[in-house]
């Protein structure tokens, strides 16, 4: 007979289906346990994440619970969220990953998880918070090998963009080998949010509190690193800045409109928010970096007639940019000074929020046929008319604009395999 971890702690236990009868140690954490390991399918399956929201009143009866039908059997639906790991290719292609880890699915691809089970709680007192509970098989990971994400941190980030409003608890059982230091950057992600965090213990075959301040660390002394102040200094001090405008303050007010230009569409269409985690700092440079891919041209005749070598320039600031970079700012709408966004402030509603500063004309380019959405690297575009073809008769060639240069091997870094095939 094989013998379970939760048959340790309980001595006897039996089930069928999801009926369980538990000792009362830490509970809440057995029956989510043992409802994952029902429902996770086939037994080579390993990790799967458990999450409901449950009052302070419930969490503390749920020590009496013999099983989860007490949320199972809700009127508006199941209570509780089961999810595994998950190989789904097309789905925030920015994870570097075909697999789509449970934290993941449940924060950014399911929709309205954590709306939907808050709307099921029942009514509590006005000073208590609903608790988001979790229980993960292994530690949420971190640094996760070929991973453009660490799933504690964005647990992390969650936490404190819920902060006043849910209060979070995580549960695992177990620690993945393949943390490159097992455990140790999972924990610390988790205490930077203010999760409480509990280790089963195989020795006392009990789960330990591992932190007890579930406080949010307070802000640090300095000046949060807000992306677009440190991109507008960085093109204004770069060559490419060499068609803007002759004046550093000019120099920087275009930077600013064409960073607005360049993050707009990234902000609207993505679900991350508060500070920029390693899977939403992905995002944003494979969005602005296509922006810069599209928009960015020849014309300006103080730059070099090869629009690949315009891109790479472009792509290593904002890169680096990027990389020295803690917050997103509220786009400038009065300046090129950018106000970092607070926590609780998703990015898709960044373009709805502008501040009160009087609106300032943004200058024109040295040459007024060069755009400032271009960064003045473009012509104005006539109606019609795609004006891919860069600018022609310098250096005994013409037509060395973008898309000429694709039909030379250049192709779009975010374009599928399937469409450059296509496209052939």
């Amino acid at each position: 007979m094989k013998v379970s971890l939760i048959t340790a702690v309980c001595g006897l236990l039996w089930y069928t289906g999801v009926h369980v009868v538990v000792c009362n140690k830490n509970n809440i954490f057995n029956l989510m346990y043992f409802y994952g390991e029902s429902l996770k399918g086939s037994r080579h399956v390993k990790q799967y994440l458990v999450v409901t929201m449950l009052t302070v009143a419930e969490y503390h009866d749920s020590e009496n619970w013999q099983d989860l039908r007490p949320l199972l059997k809700h009127e508006n639906g199941n209570r509780i969220k089961l999810y595994k790991n998950e190989n789904d290719p097309d789905a925030l292609p920015e994870t570097g990953s075909d697999i789509k880890h449970g934290e993941i699915i449940c924060l950014y691809l399911d929709g309205t998880a954590v709306q939907d089970l808050e709307g099921m709680v029942p009514e509590q007192a006005d000073d208590e918070l609903p608790l988001l509970v979790m229980f993960s098989y292994y530690i949420p990971c971190a640094c996760v090998k070929k991973c453009n994400f660490h799933c504690a941190e964005e647990l992390a980030n969650a936490a404190k963009f819920y902060h006043g409003k849910y209060r979070f608890i995580v549960a695992y059982a177990e620690v993945f080998v393949g943390d490159r230091i097992p455990g140790t950057n999972a924990r610390q992600a988790e205490k930077m949010g203010g999760i409480q965090v509990y280790k089963y213990i195989h020795q006392t075959n009990e789960y330990e509190l591992l932190q007890v301040d579930t406080s949010i660390p307070e802000e640090k002394l300095q000046e949060p690193r807000v992306f677009q102040n440190i991109l507008v200094n960085f093109l204004v001090n770069s060559p490419v800045s060499a068609c803007t405008a002759h004046e550093i303050e000019a120099k920087r007010h275009i930077a600013a409109a064409f960073i607005n230009a360049a993050t707009q569409d990234c902000f609207d269409k993505c679900s991350y928010r508060g500070e920029i985690t390693k899977l939403s700092q992905t995002y944003l440079w494979r969005c602005v970096k296509e922006y810069v891919y599209t928009s960015v041209s020849t014309h300006c005749d103080r730059l070099s007639s090869n629009i690949k070598e315009i891109r790479d320039l472009f792509y290593a600031i904002i890169q680096n940019a990027l990389q020295q970079s803690d917050r997103v700012g509220y786009p400038s709408s009065g300046g090129y000074t950018f106000i970092a966004v607070e926590d609780g402030i998703p990015w898709a509603q960044l373009n709805g929020h502008h501040d009160n500063t009087i609106k300032v004309m943004t200058p024109f380019c040295k040459q007024r046929k060069l755009t400032v959405e271009s960064f003045c690297t473009r012509v104005k575009r006539a109606k019609g008319n795609n004006d891919n073809a860069g600018r022609s008769n310098r250096g005994g060639s013409s037509n060395r604009g973008g898309s000429s240069n694709r039909g030379r091997g250049e192709v779009n870094p975010n374009q599928k395999q399937s469409e450059r095939r296509n496209h052939a």
